[in-house]
């Protein structure tokens, strides 16, 4: 039975390193990943040696060279145990870059010097892809920061600049409350989106335009972009002026929100709201985005699975859940198509 469950562990691996990139086909000319004995013929004379009758699980290769080894376990044993085992073939072979996975739980390690690994500050928890561990390795640490923003460092100051640019839709003219989140959650959107890829042409024509562009802009070929993109109507048409609207841009513009440890539309939600309940803390109803993070892993659900949350609130698991299941797919068509619309459901009372 043990056996059954690790090999079920490697298939989730398999699923993810494919997903990132890598290539576990033997009949591929270009194949950059290799299991247990496979890799013995591309190793050096002093890495076989060294070596000898062993095999991590996964070696991976980066320009013929092989750079990182992944561990393998049943979900039972501690990872700290697989992650043992990973630095001795790792130290075997010379190689940098060590992961270990029991199933709900990815870890790794830069071996020169003993640390975690963190893209844009965050743990790495997931594998990385080819280019992204290419980075690691042409900047000799365990840190790599691909996107040259500011990043957030707390609650706090997050808040700070969410009551800044609350003052500049007061000044515009904005309603308090619900229609000041609204006009604030379209320009917030369209960040969140754009530093995931998905809509960063658009994010870039905000920030390139004049203010006196801005309203039909977002009004004309924005809503109707994200209409054909989403097949439904993502942001509601902006009642706000030009001036107020490149001040919300130009203030978001520099920062990195996808890597906050908080809901940043949880945090947004709370403050714009606050402004018309009294005597209510709604900040306890938004979980820390580190928790959501151990909550999905810990539940790992499996591609062909559906998730659901009734009481999502600005759908924090949600999003977390969809990019776990993300991970474990090739990006097909029909894949894509079932994760975006067959896998992920949420409901809330307002």
């Amino acid at each position: 039975m043990s056996t059954v469950i690790e090999a079920e562990v490697r298939q989730q691996i398999d699923k993810r390193l494919e997903a990132h990139g890598w290539v576990l086909d033997a009949a591929a000319p270009n194949q950059d990943v290799f299991v247990e004995r496979a890799v013995v013929p591309r190793l050096t004379t002093t890495q076989r040696s060294r070596l000898g009758s062993l095999a991590p699980d996964y070696s991976l290769f980066c320009d013929g060279v092989i750079i990182g080894v992944i561990e393998a376990k049943k979900p039972r044993v501690p990872i700290a145990q697989a992650l043992e085992q990973a630095v001795d073939y790792a130290e075997r072979l010379n190689v940098e870059f060590v992961f270990a996975c029991n199933g709900p739980v990815f870890k790794s390690l830069h071996l020169p010097t003993g640390a975690p690994l963190r893209l844009n500050g965050t743990e790495v928890m997931e594998p990385l892809s080819p280019l992204q561990l290419r980075g690691f390795r042409e900047v000799g640490s365990p840190d790599l920061t691909t996107v040259p923003q500011s990043v957030i460092a707390s609650r706090e100051e997050l808040i700070e600049i969410f009551e800044r640019l609350n003052n500049v839709m007061r000044q515009a003219g904005v309603r308090v409350g619900i229609d000041r989140f609204t006009e604030f959650a379209n320009i917030l959107f369209l960040k969140l989106a754009s530093e995931r890829g998905d809509t960063a042409t658009i994010w870039r024509d905000l920030c390139a335009r004049p203010p006196e562009d801005l309203p039909a802009y977002l009004n004309g070929f924005v809503l109707n972009k994200l209409r054909e993109r989403y097949d439904n109507d993502v942001l509601a048409p902006t009642q706000i002026n030009g001036a107020a609207l490149k001040q919300i841009v130009n203030e978001l513009n520099p920062l990195h929100l996808t890597s906050v440890d908080e809901d940043v539309k949880g945090v947004a939600f709370e403050h714009f709201l606050s402004r018309t309940t009294s005597g209510n803390d709604l900040g306890e109803y938004f979980t820390p985005r580190w928790v959501v993070r151990l909550a999905v892993k810990i539940l790992n659900p499996q591609f062909g699975q559906t998730v659901y949350d009734p009481f999502c609130g600005t759908g924090g698991f949600l999003i977390e859940a969809f990019g776990h299941l993300g991970q474990q797919i090739r990006p097909t068509a029909a894949n894509v198509k079932k994760l975006q619309k067959e896998t992920v459901f949420g409901t809330e009372i307002t």
